[in-house]
């Protein structure tokens, strides 16, 4: 509320009256009439104008560093810029050892008289034998949608003990093992050969590497329900085998080899880790709430004040430090002064690479901006129909893509926000500010003059752009209204000045205070002049633009009776 100086230039004038008035007679002795009248038809006194009142004077804002000016001096309110980040953890995932499956192989019976010692015996396996691979249930992550390949250090174990009383000892010339189709070797495939010489004291031992899990053709083996991976197959074998006469015993048996195959951790231990996941995975992050206050005086925040903001934008940079593309949706919410809910929006960015950074201008145009990319949202510009005490974003990242993912393993997701909105007022813009000339009744009784009227005369100057209205109203000395005062502005309440296309609106005005009442004019100590901004017109206000009352003036119609006496 701006205050105009107090109306002592009454008294000025009028005291120049009582300067004329000889000191050596004391009128209050006489007795005669020391009542008096002064302006004859009416008394005149101007008051100059005021300073032009500026946008930001007109929009009460607690912070000015949140109002600022572009470069051609449009004024914007810019909220601080907020910053925020989540961390998705995938934790490590590991699994136990296949359980040991074991296999006997006959390659039929020995001779029993051996022949020379350098005589070679050759023997096969009279068919494909197989023996099953199995491992316990896996339980994985939820954020595991579908399995491709897993990798993980691992090491396929054969033991091959010799089990027949015929012989002392053989050469295997090749034994084959196909693995599943699943298991991968170090070699990329899943075929393993295995050769060497197996004694009744000396077993033959060999570790194959396995590097990981193929998926790709056996989709059923991962529940996307469950999340349960079932490793379940077989391992198909041949074999072939030298004797050499001198290791035949001559006792009359089968030639046979026993086989133990477990696929194990390579420390010896009981789990295998799994070292990263190629598939599919959903690396939703939990939501996270961001408040941003916009600086709004308490008195804006109420149903009383609408700001119909138009063209306001959200500036976000996004940092997706996951191995997943992904998208980020989000609620936007505006509060009042109560924390009640004024509007809330959902949006939802384009999809991020993986471990990229995008920016965004969200905005109910959808327009880009330089690095920003343009998002449009239907109703955005509900945010700020009405003046918010804070809003409040939810952000949400979202992912279901291939990728690869390292168990044990934090990506983060991180990004910083801020509010641009051009004072760009719609249709409903209804703002308002008080204008006060004050100290009224302290002149009357000081001087002791009598009037029943009063008419300020001012011509009103705009180039917001926007419609004003203005009213008037009066106090007494405490800020309550009086009865018995009519107040008149031209011909009725209130005198409204439309925006000029271009350049200044302008329109001279006259309040008119009479009283209706004997004596309550006396009781006026106020003047309040309320200047209502409405009806934007969609146009950038500018640093430039203002409000001016100028050459105010009160004019008292008829003139004042004075009390001479109290001139004296």
């Amino acid at each position: 509320m701006k205050h105009f100086s107090r109306i002592a230039a009454i008294a000025t004038a009028l005291l120049l009256l009582s300067s004329c008035i000889d000191e050596r007679y004391d009128l209050a002795d006489k007795e005669i009439d020391m009542d008096m009248t002064v302006g004859g038809e009416e008394l005149a006194l101007p008051f100059g104008s005021t300073e032009k009142i500026t946008f930001e004077e007109i929009l009460p804002v607690e912070n000015t560093d949140y109002l600022v000016t572009d470069e051609n001096g449009d004024y914007c309110i810019v909220s601080d810029n907020t910053v925020f980040s989540e961390d998705i953890t995938v934790s490590e995932i590991t699994f136990g050892n296949s359980r040991a499956s074991e296999l006997g192989m006959n390659f039929g019976s020995v001779p029993a008289s051996g022949g020379l010692p350098s005589e070679e015996f050759p023997f096969r396996l009279p068919e494909e034998l197989t023996i099953n691979l199995t491992f316990d249930e896996i339980q994985l992550e939820d954020i595991v949608k579908r399995i491709d390949i897993v990798e993980f250090d691992a090491c396929a174990q054969i033991a091959i003990e010799l089990t027949s009383e015929a012989v002392d000892e053989l050469t295997i010339d090749e034994m084959s093992l196909v693995f599943p189709e699943w298991l991968v070797l170090e070699n990329g495939g899943n075929t393993a050969v295995i050769s060497g010489i197996v004694s009744k004291d000396r077993p033959l031992l060999s570790e194959i590497q396995a590097t990981g899990i193929d998926l790709r053709g056996n989709t059923d083996m991962y529940d996307e329900a469950t999340h349960i991976l079932a490793l379940d197959g077989e391992i198909t074998v041949d074999a072939s085998v030298t004797v050499f006469g001198g290791d035949i015993t001559g006792t009359e048996g089968d030639l046979t080899l026993g086989a133990t195959i477990e696929v194990r951790s390579p420390d010896g231990g009981n789990e295998i880790s799994v070292t990263a996941i190629e598939g599919v995975a959903d690396l939703a992050s939990e939501p996270v709430t961001e408040s941003i206050e916009l600086g709004f005086d308490d008195e804006m925040i109420s149903d009383d004040y609408i700001l119909d903001l138009e063209g306001a934008s959200i500036f976000l940079s996004l940092d997706n430090g996951t191995p997943v593309s992904a998208s980020f949706s989000g609620v936007i919410e505006t509060f009042d002064g109560n924390g009640g809910k004024i509007a809330e929006i959902a949006f939802e960015t384009p999809v991020i690479d993986a471990s990229s950074t995008s920016s965004f201008r969200i905005s109910e145009t959808g327009e880009a901006s330089g690095q920003y990319a343009g998002v449009a949202v239907d109703n955005f510009d509900d945010l700020l129909y009405r003046i918010p005490k804070s809003i409040q974003i939810t952000f949400t990242a979202e992912s279901d893509s291939e990728c690869r993912i390292e168990p044990g393993t934090t990506y983060e997701v991180s990004g910083e926000c801020h509010i641009e909105a051009p004072a760009r007022f719609g249709s409903d813009l209804d703002i308002s500010t008080d204008y006060t000339i004050s100290g009224i009744s302290e002149t009357f009784s000081d001087i002791g003059i009598s009037v029943e009227q009063l008419v300020i005369n001012a011509t009103a100057v705009s180039t917001i752009p926007a419609k004003i209205t203005l009213s008037a109203g009066v106090t007494d000395a405490s800020g309550n209204p009086i009865d018995g005062i009519d107040i008149k502005i031209g011909n009725g309440d209130s005198l409204e000045i439309n925006p000029a296309e271009n350049g200044e609106a302008s329109s001279e005005i006259s309040i008119s205070i009479t009283q209706t009442a004997e004596g309550a004019i006396y009781a006026l100590d106020n003047i309040t002049i309320h200047a209502k901004v409405s009806e934007g017109n969609g146009e950038n206000i500018n640093a430039e633009d203002y409000l001016l009352l100028q050459d105010i003036s009160l004019t008292i119609p008829g003139g004042v009776g004075i009390d001479g006496e109290k001139l004296l």
